[in-house]
């Protein structure tokens, strides 16, 4: 493929986005693209790449440019048009690949040539203009705000380098495929330990010195001014400490010396200038501790993997723009301001056990996000999204018979399957009910049964309303096979019955996604106690599970339901239901919406006066147990009478009945009930608790809710069924009996002992992210497609 690139920058440089432009056309040129780049008239040769670079020509008034939105850029941006506009009247290219506001410029070159374009996405263009503060007047930002939707809704795919990139592109345009490449800057082999003691003799620290080193630009969105703010505090407690800074340009670095010197530590500092990429490894080795003391932006230092890969203990602050990424167990993350940073330091200075649990961690950080086969992933998904996905060849109908799109169980799960299928390449078409609220899915095709509204609400679970929609879908479904050449049906629960039996006829391959096992349905949810409807329902599904191309089971449990059946291992794929949105959750902690919410008169509360809040987030069936829930809680208020629990979700008749329940045993003013809310909400509400409760009576499927608790970095109160106890253990979680008793013996623990929350909050993220993390959950999705489209697309 011809692709030409496009970058806005002062190409080649060490800093960020130039940077990661040179690492995103060598992996292109390794993947056997031919790369041609335009640039500004600025910057170096770079160094091992086989490209053509082609420099803008003009008046460039200057002969270097600065990091950052500027008026000079906008000049520049003018002739790299021009420049763009010359090459596509010269050579014809397959793909127009632009960084930032480069996208801008590819959008209208690209409609006049008729080329496609992708946009590298390396952060939000109208949140630079206010971090670099290159203008306050709400006229530039918003101007700024229609040219990133432009970008964004004109690419055909869109890089971003982060979770939160990919988060506020897709809150620009859902439809358009996002795929998350993080910068990773191969540095070369780790350095030599003659050439770090040779470095740090150069520098004049002595062997019993000990090294934090910061490398990077020395702008001021890199908050180095907070770095040197915390030096006097690591000082007091390591007075062998040395602060190697590098990077910085000499007026850069003369105003952060007289900055050091202002405090009285400029003899504990030391600036270099910038270095070349390559002398990066032997720098980290000489450290021994590295730091990023950022706090703007939501996009992550191109430097956090390569500083991860360092194997040297990583010290950044708690911010979006390191959390989205690094976690407490890969790094130690740190409030964000002077004293936070230097308790991290100190800590990562003096605590070696600590330093060295970090250590490991990065480790197998870096084999999900920056190793080889992730990237190589990352690509694959890139160029399906830019051509297989709009070819339409991996064509699939996915019949869901549920109210779509509902906050709860299996609608969830169909989304989020739905979702990531789309950014794989295949073109979805989803078949589902009437019922639901609207939602995009990237470029899928949601197909609704039309005028079934006057059925009302559909409960979960087997019942004759959905018997009665399910007649309607099987017409639904054969009528669109008629339609449309479907290579795979990917069925969902009950779907699997009559898809089984049209697939000889309209020859597609058949995907079951076995959400719990239908006989077991018939009885959890009390549907019918006939022996010879349950045999009916179980012949029926083994019957399906022996005939479908792929089974994907939910927990192990259903795993090995299937397996008894008689499924071919080598044509099953366990994928739980963990995918949910991430990133929002840690961002919604701290929240304005977030803080007004905590119960109904608490709007004057401050959050060190807060009252300690329980929350459940969720459907209210018999089977969810809310009722031992406020029997539980009702005890638990009289240990703890300010305690608080809130319940978010339930029919308006299933509240007013819990609401009486809760009125008889005297717990009416301390539990809030908030109705039915949406995912948005709920994660609010979960980044507000104290604790977390999943009182669930029985089942066998792991409910989706349980990976979002896992995740959310708050301790968690579940019962001790099987359900959960496929997931969960006494180290991530408190098991307690499915009884009023011993769930409020489990709240008191949860809210009293802090050691054992932090604990258990601990375990339970890192559980999360080691096995059902995303990118676990993208993998097996990319399983199932190479299972059903075995040979090429």
């Amino acid at each position: 493929m011809r692709i030409l690139k496009v970058i806005p920058q002062a190409f080649y440089t060490t800093r960020g986005t130039p940077l990661s432009a040179y690492h995103r056309a060598k992996e292109l040129v390794a993947r056997g693209h031919e790369v041609d780049i335009i640039t500004y008239a600025v910057g170096g040769d770079p160094p091992d790449l086989a490209v053509r670079v082609y420099r803008s020509r003009g008046p460039h008034f200057s002969r270097s440019i600065e990091a950052g939105p500027s008026r000079l850029k906008i000049w520049f941006d003018l002739l790299l048009f021009l420049n763009l506009l010359y090459r596509l009247l010269v050579k014809r290219y397959d793909l127009i690949y632009a960084h930032e506001e480069g996208a801008f410029l590819a959008r209208i070159a690209g409609a006049l040539f008729r080329v496609p374009y992708v946009y590298d996405m390396h952060s939000s263009l109208p949140l630079q203009i206010t971090d670099w503060k290159f203008s306050s007047n709400p006229r530039v930002i918003n101007f700024f705000s229609w040219v990133a939707r432009v970008s964004i809704r004109g690419a055909r795919a869109v890089i971003a380098i982060s979770p939160a990139v990919a988060q506020a592109a897709r809150e620009v345009d859902p439809d358009v495929p996002i795929v998350t490449i993080v910068n990773h800057f191969e540095i070369g082999e780790a350095g030599d330990p003659e050439a770090a003691s040779a470095l740090r003799a150069h520098y004049g620290i002595s062997a019993d010195q000990k090294v934090v080193l910061y490398t990077g630009s020395f702008v001021a969105l890199q908050a180095l001014d907070l770095l040197m703010d915390a030096v006097p505090f690591v000082m007091r407690e390591v007075p062998q400490a040395v602060f190697l800074v590098v990077g910085g340009q000499d007026a850069e670095i003369a105003s952060l010396r007289a900055h050091a010197e202002k405090l009285g530590v400029a003899g504990n500092v030391v600036f270099e200038r910038s270095r070349p990429q390559n002398e990066m490894p032997t720098y980290m080795a000489a450290a021994d501790v590295l730091v990023s003391p950022r706090v703007q932006g939501i996009n992550p230092p191109g430097k956090l993997l390569s500083y991860l890969a360092s194997g040297r203990p990583v010290v950044a602050t708690n911010t979006l723009v390191h959390n989205q990424l690094l976690t407490e167990q890969c790094a130690m993350l740190t409030a964000p301001n002077a004293e936070g940073i230097a308790q991290g330091l100190i800590k990562a200075i003096t605590d070696k056990v600590a330093a060295a649990a970090v250590v490991r961690e990065a480790a197998s950080f870096l084999e999900r996000y920056g190793s080889k086969a992730a990237r190589d992933s990352a690509y694959e998904t890139l160029f399906a999204a830019v051509g297989i996905a709009r070819a339409g060849r991996m064509k699939i109908l996915m019949v869901a018979p549920q109210p779509f799109y509902t906050p709860r169980g299996t609608p969830l799960s169909v989304y989020y399957r739905t979702l990531v299928l789309a950014e794989q390449g295949a073109d979805v078409d989803l078949l589902t009910y009437g019922q639901g609220s609207d939602v995009n899915l990237l470029s899928t095709r949601i197909i609704r049964i039309p005028g079934m509204h006057w059925i009302g609400q559909i409960p979960a679970g087997p019942s004759w309303k959905k018997l009665f929609l399910d007649f309607f879908m099987i017409i639904w479904t054969i009528g669109l096979l008629i339609r449309h050449r479907y290579r795979v049906v990917h069925a969902h629960e009950e779907a699997v019955f009559w898809c089984r039996y049209l697939k000889p006829l309209f020859r597609f391959k058949l995907i079951y996604d076995m959400h719990s096992s239908l006989p077991q349905q018939l009885t959890n949810f009390a549907f019918t106690e006939s022996r010879a409807m349950i045999s009916l329902f179980r012949y029926l599904e083994e019957s399906c599970l022996l005939k479908a191309e792929a089974v994907i089971t939910i927990c192990p449990d259903l795993r090995d339901y299937a397996l008894a059946c008689g499924v071919d291992p080598a044509r099953h794929l366990l994928i739980e239901n963990s995918l949910f949105d991430d990133i929002r959750l840690r961002r919604v902690a701290g929240s304005p919406a977030a803080q007004k919410i905590r119960g109904p008169d608490h709007e004057s509360a401050t959050p060190s006066l807060r009252h300690p809040l329980i929350v459940y987030a969720g459907t209210f069936e018999s089977y969810q147990g809310i009722d031992i829930l406020i029997r539980s809680f009702s005890m638990v208020s009289q240990s703890m009478p300010q305690a608080m629990l809130l319940l978010a979700g339930g029919t308006s008749a299933q509240v007013a009945e819990m609401r009486k329940l809760a009125k008889a045993l005297g717990a009416e003013h301390t539990i809030i009930f908030t109705g039915t809310v949406d995912k948005k909400t709920a994660m609010e509400f979960t980044a507000l608790a104290d604790a977390l409760i999943s009182p669930r009576k029985h089942g066998t499927n792991t409910p989706l809710k349980i990976y979002e608790q896992l995740a959310s970095g708050k301790p968690l109160v579940a019962t001790r069924i099987w359900s959960h106890t496929q997931v969960l253990n006494d180290e991530v979680c408190i098991l307690v009996e499915p009884n009023p008793e011993s769930m409020a013996a489990g709240l008191v623990q949860a809210l009293s002992n802090s050691e054992l929350a932090t604990r258990l909050a601990v375990n339970a993220r890192r559980l999360y992210e080691d096995h059902y993390s995303r990118p676990i959950y993208v993998g097996k999705i990319q399983q199932l497609l190479k299972l059903v489209f075995p040979g090429p697309v």
